[in-house]
């Protein structure tokens, strides 16, 4: 995926990168110029698991939501993700909204890091100019992306490796690691807007055993201002095209 502005919603993304590794359910990755998307009411469930085996950098799970190299100025809001390595991954970039997801039974449910300052650091020396060749070829300094999008005419002077913006609030996560990072020697506190989210706390689902992730009346999660999801709108429906659904399991 790539691009602006898109909104992607309603779907129902499961088993799907069951052979490989480093890749994601949704994913985007290595271009400044991509802002705007939105990523909101799917449900992304049962993604591959692997070993470290097929990543020469150290990890290789399949994320839910991928925020690849710098990827910025995407939200990613109230989505439910179960039984996924990384719910979300924001791999170095900024301006990034997660907000109102519900993380069940992910390894991790958000990591960040800031790449730009270690292993990705060659992005901003020279030796690799696809940032920058991404950037010119689509004039992102000038109208209309320098209207729509205010920040990029000065992103590369504005320490455009250090990841920040980030804003992580109001999110279930429930039966996995909560959240990492690898901002190397960056304060977290101070780096990132982390907020207002319910983890390690029975959320009181509707029915979890039969995935039923409706939040009953008196979820600790409701009172904290997370907002129920349209679970009932995720996935394929009938209308006059389509007059049946697939069994499922």
């Amino acid at each position: 995926q790539g691009g602006t502005d898109h909104i992607v919603e309603y779907n129902d993304i499961g088993r799907v990168c069951m052979e490989t590794g480093d890749a994601g359910a949704f994913y985007m990755g290595r271009d400044f110029t991509y802002r705007g998307n939105i990523v909101r009411y799917n449900y992304l469930h049962d993604l591959g698991r692997y070993e470290d085996k097929f990543s020469s950098h150290g990890f290789s799970e399949t994320m839910g939501v991928y925020l690849d190299d710098f990827i910025g100025g995407t939200t990613v809001l109230g989505n439910l993700f179960v039984k996924s390595n990384r719910a979300v991954m924001i791999g170095g970039g900024s301006d990034n909204l997660v907000e109102n997801n519900v993380m069940v039974d992910c390894k991790l449910g958000v990591w960040v890091d800031a790449r730009g300052l270690g292993w990705a650091k060659n992005y901003f020396s020279g030796e690799i100019t696809t940032l920058q060749e991404r950037f010119n070829a689509v004039n992102a300094a000038n109208p209309p992306y320098s209207v729509r999008y205010p920040r990029l005419p000065g992103i590369f002077a504005d320490e455009p490796a250090v990841p920040k913006g980030n804003v992580i609030v109001r999110n279930i996560c429930t039966g996995g690691t909560w959240m990492q990072w690898a901002l190397e020697k960056l304060d977290p506190a101070t780096t990132l807007v982390v907020e207002d989210n319910l983890i390690d706390t029975d959320p009181l689902f509707v029915n979890p055993a039969a995935r039923d992730y409706r939040l009953k009346p008196d979820s600790p999660a409701l009172a904290m201002g997370i907002n129920q999801l349209p679970i009932e709108k995720m996935g394929l429906y009938i209308d006059r095209y389509r007059t049946s659904l697939p069994a499922t399991e």
